[in-house]
């Protein structure tokens, strides 16, 4: 008798306002995907779930992997990802993985362990390898029009999740997996503390780049609040003085060689694990650079230099009649550098001339963090996420047949064209 820890089953999923049956949601090999700028059209295919109990489960695979992750062989093979949602480490030994519903103890794990929170990558390449401390592989390979794939407990029936009674078709280097529930915290923004230098002849190249790491000591800078700026005058059309909170104009303002100023911006972080998508939300007038817990490229800049010193002026000049500027930068690829406690966003605020009449550098730091409760949404991901926690909903795609109205010819001067 089989018994099931949970059991991801297909029903209609409801996005934005429409209603995705499983005919909807799955694609043939021929569809596409279509991006308008940076819009993705979403959707997902949703399975009821609920995990529960001290049990790794599959949280993300790829049936048909052609350019994302190579195996120690340098082959593309197929892969699966397991991640343990407890607080406790989970021993894999006698925990199974198969495709065939008729056959649940297919493949084996060896005597390994997955940490709390942790996430272990196991390939599906045929090539069944075994060995604790090495690379993992299965012996069977995923099939990309669809089969049956479950992770099964040692006693070979309890089901702890199970993609039944298939999975539906893969696309070429697009993940399907779960997306990780949570909700998005701001980290650090608005008033709350920074410290900041301008740095001049002296401490400037005195400092160099060591000023970007967390642990440089700053006890000697100024303490402010963000933002950090200045407005020269009485116009103020973009209200930017109601933004910033720390004025460095009598630092700054028509003095040579101060078009730079340095900011630390400290934020906690309790448990890096938690944090599942990180994000900058800066408003800023003329340029910026920055950097997390250590120097080297800036994980986020504009109008900034490739390789900012410690008199550089932005590349750029911010026009108040095009409005203020603010740019979101997606730090996923850096969420290895968060250390539980205190971390420092390091940022160089830059004008683009000494007589400018303002400067604005206003960061704000949000991270998604996991958090349990809702639905499980399962569906696509055309940026896999092998090995680390996956993103949440709004960064799923769906995969549509587009068509239009006019067919394909030659045409000269405008047509009309709808797209279905």
């Amino acid at each position: 008798m089989r018994s099931r820890i949970s059991r991801p089953n297909f029903h209609p999923a409801r996005w934005g306002g429409f209603y995705w049956t499983l005919d909807d949601c799955v694609p043939s090999l021929a569809q596409m995907k279509f991006v308008f700028g940076s819009i993705v059209l979403l959707a997902c295919l949703c399975f009821s779930a609920a995990f529960s109990g001290a049990a790794p489960v599959i949280t993300e695979f790829m049936a048909q992997n052609t350019a994302t992750i190579q195996d120690e062989d340098g082959d593309w093979s197929d892969w699966i990802e397991i991640h343990n949602p407890t607080e406790s480490a989970i021993a894999l030994d006698g925990w199974h993985l198969t495709d065939r519903i008729d056959n649940p103890t297919m493949w084996a794990f060896p005597d390994v362990t997955l940490a709390p929170g942790g996430y272990l990558v196991v390939f599906a390449s045929n090539k069944d390898r075994r060995v604790p401390g090495q690379p993992l592989h299965t012996n069977f390979a995923l099939a990309a029009a669809g089969e049956y794939l479950g992770l099964i407990a040692p006693d070979g029936a309890t089901v702890a999740t199970e993609f039944a009674p298939v999975f539906p078709p893969q696309q070429a280097d697009v993940s399907f997996g779960v997306a990780m529930p949570g909700e998005w915290v701001r980290l650090s923004g608005k008033g709350d503390p920074v410290r900041y230098l301008v740095p001049d002849e002296t401490t400037g190249p005195a400092l160099g780049e060591s000023w970007r790491g967390r642990a440089f000591d700053d006890s000697g800078w100024v303490t402010g609040s963000l933002a950090v700026g200045f407005k020269v005058g009485a116009n103020d059309p973009l209200g930017m003085r109601d933004i910033f909170e720390t004025d460095t104009q009598a630092l700054m303002y028509n003095l040579p060689n101060r078009l730079s100023v340095y900011l630390r911006v400290p934020f906690q972080v309790a448990n890096p694990a938690s944090i599942i998508a990180l994000e900058t939300r800066t408003e800023y007038d003329d340029g910026y650079a920055s950097w997390l817990n250590t120097g080297g490229f800036a994980v986020d800049a504009a109008n900034s230099p490739a390789n900012p010193v410690w008199n550089s002026a932005a590349t750029a000049i911010e026009y108040d009649f095009n409005g203020l500027s603010m740019k979101v930068a997606d730090l996923n690829a850096y969420l290895d550098r968060l250390v539980a406690g205190e971390n420092i966003l390091a940022i160089q605020g830059m004008n683009a001339n000494q007589t400018s009449s303002d400067l604005l550098v206003a960061p704000q730091i949000w991270a998604r963090v996991a958090g349990a409760g809702g639905e499980t949404v399962y569906g696509y991901f055309d940026q896999p996420t092998p090995g680390t926690a996956n993103q949440g909903t709004d960064a799923m795609v769906i995969f549509r047949e587009v068509t239009f109205s006019e067919p394909s010819r030659a045409f000269t001067g405008s047509l009309g064209v709808t797209l279905g």
